[in-house]
């Protein structure tokens, strides 16, 4: 039987991991690194229970171009979490404070990424993001655009800092707009969609079932302060699609390049976890779902525009400027994907 869990006891990021790959970023080249795969989350769980933090794992060295997935350097905050209803809620308990008996309940529940219980294995606990674009000398030539995401900790590996490529246009608007794809994308990622896909996050074409991914999606609540990408998502989407993506004056519709990326990983995302979501209902195991005898929902398409807690992705606008912690973490991190212009971008 193949391994299913990774227990990381000592290496970049303690933790537990589903894939190899993973665990191997974690521990390849560390000095001293413990680690061993195991069949069972609970056998998982009491490696590290047996081999406690003695001291601060090293920090990955990324150097001042952070890539999709790496940790990023950011202030030591805390952690933002969210409730079923995606609003804001105090830290829940640590694993270790809990009896063996609790935690292996849990153990049922969550799926461990970077850090142990870091994410829910549940659809029905939404994961938000606060997601950002910025851009200095926005409107001239000289412009610079970048964006940026933020997860609710500083230590998540998920964060992002990233330049908008300077192959395309540098506006503040592309950058709020490659900010939401790659939240989306990455919200597959966490489902068992190879990593790979966020490097073309812009481009990749989501054609996923819900019965090839590994793990349930979460409902995800993104977190933004651009009018501009919850309008056009909301509200205007279905006639782009209609009419080709043009404006009353029958100009064209600017950034539609991202636009329809967009609207086809919100239609992709809602599809599988509105497919998940009529599996769980029915009583079918996850697992069975290719073979389920219940017909599956009819896809999402840009007409259902409901962006509530109806469907798999919902934008909520968030004031900028406005002391909001995970805004002006987003805000900060898409700053510094602006400035690294010139070093590697991810295209």
């Amino acid at each position: 039987m193949k391994p299913s869990f990774y227990a990381v006891a000592l290496g970049r990021q303690r933790g537990i991991y589903s894939t190899w790959d993973q665990c191997s970023e974690q521990v390849s080249g560390y000095s001293g690194a413990t680690y061993k795969s195991f069949r069972t989350l609970a056998e998982a769980r009491a490696f590290l229970d047996e081999h406690p933090v003695r001291h601060t794992p090293q920090n990955c060295d990324v150097g001042d171009a952070p890539v999709a997935g790496t940790a990023l350097s950011l202030p030591r905050v805390k952690p933002v979490r969210c409730r079923d209803d995606g609003v804001e809620a105090a830290e829940a308990p640590a694993a270790a404070s809990l009896s063996p008996a609790k935690r292996a309940r849990a153990g049922a529940e969550e799926v461990f990424g970077a850090r142990e219980g870091q994410r829910p294995l549940s659809s029905s606990h939404p994961q938000a993001v606060y997601v950002d674009g910025a851009c200095s000398r926005n409107g001239t030539p000289n412009a610079r655009a970048g964006y940026g995401g933020y997860f609710g900790s500083s230590d998540d590996a998920r964060n992002f800092a990233l330049p908008v490529p300077i192959t395309e246009a540098q506006t503040n608007n592309r950058g709020e707009l490659r900010a939401v794809i790659h939240g989306i994308v990455q919200g597959f990622v966490d489902a068992g969609i190879p990593k790979e896909a966020l490097a073309t996050s812009h481009c990749v074409t989501p054609d996923w079932r819900a019965s090839e991914l590994a793990r349930p999606l979460q409902r995800l609540v993104i977190h933004t302060d651009s009018r501009y990408v919850i309008d056009g998502l909301t509200r205007y989407s279905s006639k782009w699609v209609e009419n080709g993506f043009k404006l009353t004056s029958k100009e064209p519709v600017l950034n539609q390049d991202l636009w329809k990326q967009l609207i086809r990983l919100r239609d992709a995302y809602n599809t599988c976890y509105a497919q998940q979501q009529h599996e769980m209902r029915s009583r079918h195991p996850y697992e069975s779902m290719a073979k389920s005898s219940v017909s599956p929902p009819k896809r999402f398409h840009t007409h259902n525009t409901h962006n509530d807690e109806t469907e798999g992705i919902e934008l909520r606008y968030v004031k900028g400027h406005s002391n909001n912690h995970g805004n002006e973490m987003a805000d900060m991190l898409a700053v510094r994907g602006s400035r690294m212009h010139g070093e590697t971008c991810m295209k």
